[in-house]
């Protein structure tokens, strides 16, 4: 069989019909029609293969695979040239010609060995560590497992029990600070504290509010008429002073007035508050004291717990016996919380619901 370029091929298949098309379709067949070229092919019958037909050509050898449908064509040159090798990319700085270093191929030095099994060994030393320190804090907390008997419940229900002469709790009326210089003094007026709906509310108001803001600044002395200093302080007031016991004079008037003076730089306390006790009605000598209230909104988001001991004021323990704790997820004043003291004659445990302070 002999072949010329540019030739074409023809086949007995040639005139086939479309073996996919239905006998009513009008679809027009999938067979090519054959090229025509200045030069032709003829092919044996007897020559071709029942799938195939190999023609050479001159610089090239061509396979056709024949089917009823149509043909495939495969080339292949028989005098292509070879690709060229790329080189391939260097992920490294190292110069041409310098080999690549796998240190993980070498025998590792025994100060190697030494360093990684003591690196490792140091932190299972730690976890160990740090688990039997939890075990034996866990297991030496100090806790209060003494039964406890109730002394008072109160909630609120009857507002005529809770104030008043024979109420469960008493106002106490002063101004000096309470020993941790508190900017603001106590009243006994009922807009600082009262009962409503099964609460108690204590409510901070402005001493603007009473006598004006330029009277707390200036020009005015302030005395509080039920001043309740007698009545709370050791020995209702007496104190030994040059080998005789007399009243406290000096501390009755810090507790019960103040003077503002802008010359001496002395204010009138500008903030009113209240300050409730159980000192007529319950008290206790170690036990558990449980509170469940709501913060007001403002201000510092914090609990603290503290216990102010010693001598003498200026020596103050407090900084021995104290201790706070806040919440960073959101203020103690988006909700209620129970607020615990748990006093034994060991410890003193200050408690919120979300965490226990020493």
């Amino acid at each position: 069989m002999s072949t010329t370029p540019s030739s074409s091929v023809s086949t007995p298949h040639s005139s086939a019909q479309d073996p996919f098309a239905s006998p009513a379709s009008s679809r027009r067949s999938s067979i090519l029609p054959p090229r025509t070229a200045n030069s032709s092919v003829s092919v044996p019958p007897g020559s071709l293969t029942p799938r195939s037909i190999n023609l050479p050509t001159s610089n090239a050898s061509a396979r056709f695979s024949a089917a009823a449908s149509g043909y495939s064509i495969r080339l292949a040159s028989s005098t292509a040239t070879p690709l060229k090798k790329l080189p391939r990319m260097r992920s490294h700085m190292l110069p041409d010609g310098q080999e690549v270093p796998k240190p993980w191929t070498e025998k590792p030095s025994s100060r190697h060995k030494i360093a990684y099994y003591l690196t490792y060994f140091m932190i299972f030393l730690a976890t160990a560590g740090g688990a039997v320190q939890t075990y034996f804090s866990y297991k030496n907390v100090e806790l209060d497992r003494k039964p406890l008997c109730m002394v008072l419940d109160e909630n609120f229900d009857n507002p005529d029990n809770v104030f008043g002469p024979n109420g469960t709790f008493f106002r106490e009326v002063n101004m000096d600070g309470f020993g941790t210089g508190e900017f603001e003094m106590t009243t006994s007026s009922t807009n600082n504290s009262f009962v409503k709906d099964g609460m108690l509310y204590i409510v901070p108001t402005l001493t603007s509010d009473n006598i004006g803001s330029d009277a707390v600044f200036n020009g005015t002395i302030y005395n509080i008429t039920d001043c309740t200093f007698n009545l709370t302080q050791p020995n209702n007031g007496f104190i030994w002073h040059n080998g005789q016991f007399v009243f406290d004079s000096d501390g009755y008037t810090r507790s019960c007035s103040a003077v503002s003076n802008a010359t001496a730089g002395t204010i009138i306390n500008p903030v009113q508050s209240a300050r409730i006790t159980t000192r007529n009605s319950a008290s206790i000598r170690y036990g558990k004291v449980e509170v469940r209230a709501k913060m007001p909104s403002g201000g510092a988001n914090y609990v603290q717990g503290s216990l102010n001991w010693g001598p003498a004021q200026g020596l103050d323990g407090v900084d021995k016996s104290y201790s706070w704790w806040s919440d960073k997820r959101k203020p103690f004043s988006d909700g209620f919380h129970t607020y615990s003291l748990e006093w034994t004659d060991k410890f003193l445990y200050v408690t919120t619901s979300l965490k226990a302070l020493h």
